[in-house]
């Protein structure tokens, strides 16, 4: 039996893969040099001398528009499409407190942090991950009852993004009624399977230098071209 004590936290720590993709790399450098090209567009144009008069000002304008287009196009790019895996998940209980594992950061990203075991119903080995309740109450989180399956898919193979399906399968509804007769047959001391970083995230060091690195670029080179534009 897997000791519940800070289960979420414990997962979270040892599975953490960086978003070291090819577009993870075009996304986090694309954004650091927009947020420096307007930084210090604006901030060349407030502070320096400038003489925007008889049109320089549109010109400045419109190249900085296409530099924001140019930076922030790998957003628009999509990772290769992978064939996600359906699986079973069991929830575990974990000593954290509901209010401790509700993340606070808006939209898709908002919800309750659940620890499960899972079974991929392709043979791969069971594992454990964390899932992200997003229709739990903000004011008042609470964990689902310990022990309910879930019918899910996993994202990528090898790693430990799970996600909701449309239509529970008739290969899932089996499991979920086996199970519910035998819960023994799928331990919850299963291996963890990483979680791969968001692509903004500042962790590892050289994505922390990806970022900061380009917004200075992104400030020393908006200065140049301001100043060479108005000059």
């Amino acid at each position: 039996m897997v000791p519940s004590i800070n289960l979420v936290q414990q997962i979270s720590l040892e599975g953490a893969v960086p978003a070291d993709r090819n577009l993870d790399h075009l996304r986090r450098i694309g954004t650091g040099l927009f947020v420096g090209s307007v930084v210090g567009t604006i901030g060349t144009v407030l502070f320096a001398d400038l003489d925007l008069t008889q049109g320089n000002f549109w010109v400045v304008l419109v190249v900085m528009i296409i530099v924001a287009l140019v930076c922030l196009l790998p957003w628009a790019m999509h990772f290769p499409p992978m064939k996600p895996i359906p699986v079973v998940a069991r929830t575990l209980g974990t000593d954290e407190s509901p209010e401790q594992r509700y993340v606070q950061r808006g939209g898709a990203q908002q919800g309750l942090l659940v620890p499960v075991v899972v079974h991929p119903l392709d043979g791969s080995p069971n594992f454990r991950s964390i899932i992200l309740l997003r229709d739990a109450d903000p004011a008042e989180p609470r964990d689902p009852v310990v022990g309910s399956l879930l019918a899910l898919q996993q994202n990528e193979e090898g790693m430990g993004e799970l996600s909701n399906v449309e239509t529970v399968s008739a290969q899932q509804q089996r499991v979920i009624d086996q199970l519910t007769r035998h819960p023994k047959q799928l331990s919850n001391d299963a291996p963890i399977l990483p979680m791969r970083r968001g692509t903004m995230e500042r962790h590892p060091w050289w994505a922390g230098l990806q970022w900061w690195g380009s917004i200075a670029a992104g400030v020393l080179a908006s200065v140049a071209v301001v100043l060479l534009l108005a000059g």
